[in-house]
């Protein structure tokens, strides 16, 4: 097995942790100061890089949940528009519609039965026509 940075799977293992003590020891105090000093380094370097690429991924999601808001919201106002069709569509016939349309063919002088077939429909049917000369 490859020993090394990536120790396939098995990191952690006393004997990886001794052989890097041993390495580390091995260099000279020099030598140790500047690994010291690039491991800090990389460390200031990658930071702010990394903070600056949570604020943009910050400002990204804050973006899209406020375009998923504005989304949510056209939803809703969908719904309730279709519930509210919903229940004018199946709201029982107002007897005074079919009452007028009698009144109305009874002053006219036609004798017609008006019957309700629906929400927006009405039928008629003719008793009795007279017509006079």
């Amino acid at each position: 097995m490859a020993s090394g940075w990536f120790c396939g799977g098995e990191c952690g293992d006393e004997n990886d942790t001794e052989r890097l003590r041993r390495e580390w020891q091995a260099l000279s105090a020099k030598a140790r100061r500047a690994l010291s000093a690039v491991i800090v380094l990389a460390i200031a370097l990658a930071l702010p890089a990394m903070l600056y690429w949570f604020a943009g991924e910050h400002e990204r999601l804050a973006r899209r949940v406020a375009e998923a808001d504005a989304r949510f919201e056209g939803l809703q106002a969908a719904v309730s528009e279709i519930e509210r069709l919903h229940r004018e569509a199946t709201a029982p016939p107002e007897p005074a519609a079919e009452e007028t349309v009698g009144a109305a063919f009874r002053s006219a002088g036609l004798a017609m039965d008006v019957k309700r077939e629906g929400a927006d429909r009405c039928a008629f049917r003719a008793r009795s026509i007279s017509i006079a000369p």
